[in-house]
């Protein structure tokens, strides 16, 4: 009966394949050799949802990794046909994960791609718990000196950096409502949320009472992006407009809106220029003057081919307000580099940047103002041998040093990040 199904597969039978697979499986139902082939008949007689219930029923009852690889290709396949594109790609990594070689492997990432070419819904989950020396966003110093006095003040402990771990989540959706051949319109949603736990020591320096959830924080936002092509030897031309709502220790806090472009030049086939730019509104609750911050940002961006690639950035950004400590002007200068190959399995990739911002006066500082200095170095490292269903593990080690003149806004502080990257 297996060599009937086998031939009548062979020759484009749909109907005498499954009838021999039905009569394997009314043997035995957790067959998967059986099951394979009835889902290969359901394929040939273009009954998606029958093969993708057979090759489901297959993949779980799969003896072997290349059963199991063989029946999560058929009901991607079997989903792509019915433009279940989601379901399709979660089938795709399940794949992955039990490709026999480097070739199926890539043929996996080759048809993940398509269908995220094809697919109208994006959606990107990250979770992770991560240690911190600032979880409060505190000082790096004890005393400070207030009021231009010259006399120095010593901050309570929730004032000076408090240590501990993150636990942070955030989901981002978009859905492609519109598309053509010159352009495309997307709609976005996303949350995030953090919240923390304070190490021994930073519950002995916080004030009694005081606890990691005093320091959450939530972001809901919501907006539209269309991407559009002005010319035709052009880069496609971003425009955003979002909608947020923020919460601090489960309080509202603020709302805002913003407005954001970002346009592409390509100068040669390894420099490429990039221009972005956003305006933001934020109006907070508790009756605060509302804050627009105009920021533009220029990249260049080189490819050395084989030996990694090299950017330079320069953002100017200005704040506007009522409010003196909220009004300010900054200048960031940005380097970054990535390694062209993993060194012993690691993908790396590192960031610097320089700010210098300047308050013209400031309540903490009304006759000289006051100034800041922020140095940040990052590092992020791909772990590339390492993957699970098309995912690899990714760290992230920021270190932010802060110089500023009023103390109480020094900072010096080590995040060490942990999250996952899709390997295609």
């Amino acid at each position: 009966m297996q060599q009937l199904a086998v031939t009548a597969l062979e020759q484009g039978d749909a109907g005498v394949a499954a009838q021999a697979a039905n009569a394997l499986l009314e043997r035995d139902p957790s067959d998967a050799a059986a099951l394979m082939m009835r889902t290969e008949a359901a394929l040939l007689a273009n009954d998606f949802e029958g093969a993708v219930e057979f090759g489901r029923r297959a993949y779980w009852n799969a003896a072997t990794p290349n059963q199991r690889f063989s029946a999560s290709r058929l009901v991607a396949f079997a989903h792509a046909q019915q433009e279940n594109y989601t379901r399709s790609q979660v089938w795709l990594r399940l794949a992955r994960q039990t490709a026999p070689n480097d070739e199926a492997s890539a043929a996996v990432a080759q048809d993940y791609q398509f269908l995220r070419s094809r697919n109208p819904m994006s959606v990107n989950l990250r979770f992770g718990i991560t240690p911190t020396t600032n979880v409060n966003n505190g000082s790096s110093s004890e005393t400070t000196d207030l009021f231009d006095l010259g006399l120095p003040f010593r901050l309570n402990g929730n004032a000076q950096a408090l240590s501990g771990w993150e636990i942070a989540g955030n989901a981002d959706l978009r859905y492609r409502v519109h598309s053509s051949a010159t352009s495309a319109t997307f709609l976005n949603a996303g949350i995030s949320a953090r919240t923390y736990r304070l190490t021994e020591n930073a519950r002995d320096q916080a004030e009694d009472g005081v606890d990691g959830g005093d320091f959450s924080s939530a972001t809901l936002s919501l907006g539209a992006t269309h991407r559009f092509i002005l010319a035709p030897d052009m880069q496609p031309t971003t425009a955003t407009l979002s909608f947020a709502q923020s919460w601090s220790a489960g309080d509202p806090d603020a709302r805002f809106v913003t407005a954001s472009a970002r346009q592409s030049w390509e100068l040669s086939e390894r420099d490429t220029i990039s221009l972005s730019g956003f305006a933001q509104k934020q109006l907070a609750y508790k009756g605060d003057d509302a804050v627009t911050t105009f920021s533009a940002t220029t990249t260049w961006a080189r490819d050395l081919e084989n030996l990694g690639a090299f950017g330079l950035s320069v953002a100017l950004t200005e704040s506007q307000s009522v409010d003196t400590d909220s009004v300010f002007e900054s200048v960031k200068y940005g380097v970054s580099y990535g390694f062209p190959e993993p060194i012993m399995g690691v993908q790396l990739s590192a960031n610097v940047s320089y700010e210098d911002r300047e308050y013209e006066t400031s309540a903490f500082a009304p006759i000289t103002g006051r100034d800041e200095q922020t140095t940040s170095v990052s590092v992020r490292a791909v772990f590339t041998e390492i993957e699970f269903l098309g995912f690899r593990p990714v760290v992230n080690v920021e270190k932010v040093v802060r110089d500023a003149s009023v103390a109480l806004f020094e900072r010096d502080y080590v995040n060490v990040g942990f999250d996952i990257s899709s390997s295609f």
